[in-house]
């Protein structure tokens, strides 16, 4: 497998959009400065095969896609993903992409909407933890029991900062990445 990896800039810095040249899917799409990307994504070489810099017809649509997305004019990603993890991660992972935009749910809602207990919490949070399509599989959507902005491998700024722009639309979050 070859995964072609191009950098994307977003108005919250550039992200890693690794794309599947045999399947035509992301596979990855992560801020280049998270505090261990370099190790991801030497786990995500040894774990797919090569990834070499290059560009796939689908990275166009990712940058459509996503500066549709930080104009507030996209609610909802459209772009084909490998999710590749344990079965747990995978269901984790589904799951967020039911969190509507603008929405938040605990780590207990999670598992509660996965049909589990909520005692699961810390499970879901550990496999959010895991995901590494940043933004599209909305992880950021996700926040403590208590309400409070809790754990983002892009840093809580930037969790802060992409619910801004989901709760209070595009005139007064655009103001946040000044």
């Amino acid at each position: 497998m070859t995964i072609l990896v191009q950098v994307i800039q977003t108005p919250l810095g550039a992200m890693h959009a690794g794309v599947d040249s045999s399947t035509s899917t992301l596979v990855f799409f992560d801020f280049d400065n998270r505090k261990s990307f370099d190790d991801l994504l030497e786990k995500r070489v040894k774990k797919w095969g090569a990834t070499v810099q290059g560009r796939h017809p689908l990275h166009e649509e990712i940058e459509q896609q996503i500066s549709e997305y930080f104009n507030g004019t996209r609610k909802k990603f459209d772009i084909p993903l490998t999710l590749s993890g344990t079965e747990f991660e995978v269901e984790v992972w589904n799951t967020l992409l039911e969190i509507g935009y603008g929405k938040t749910k605990s780590y207990g809602d999670m598992a509660q909407m996965m049909g589990r207990s909520a005692y699961l919490s810390r499970a879901v949070g550990r496999a959010n933890s895991q995901n590494c399509i940043a933004i599209i599989v909305p992880c950021h959507r996700v926040i403590g029991s208590n309400g409070k902005l809790v754990g983002y491998g892009g840093g809580i700024d930037r969790k802060e900062k992409l619910l801004a722009l989901e709760n209070k639309g595009v005139q007064t979050s655009l103001d946040a990445f000044v």
